[in-house]
């Protein structure tokens, strides 16, 4: 079960952060069995370009997790096909 950032009790980073983020991307249901299980865990190179999908995270996470998303200084980032799309983030104050 997922819980939003609020209902999570957390001390919002004040300091300089690093962030990693994987997003899950839908396998389109268009691609045979076969192709769905080939690509399951493999990098997805569709479904929005990595700078809009992280600036629309990263705002969405202002004043939540973080004061402003200027505290990123370092971050990694990867989309991956899955069967169980999602979005796993990572914060650490360094």
């Amino acid at each position: 079960m997922c819980k939003q950032v609020d209902d999570l009790s957390i001390k919002k980073f004040t300091n300089p952060i690093y962030v990693e983020t994987v997003f899950y991307m839908p396998i389109p249901k268009s691609f045979s069995i076969k192709k769905r299980n080939l690509l399951d865990g493999t990098f997805c190179d569709v479904g929005g370009d990595m700078d809009n999908l992280l600036k629309a995270l990263w705002d969405s996470l202002n004043g939540h997790a973080y004061t402003d998303d200027k505290q990123i200084v370092w971050s990694q980032e990867k989309k991956i096909y899955s069967f169980e799309p999602r979005i796993e983030i990572f914060i650490k104050e360094i």
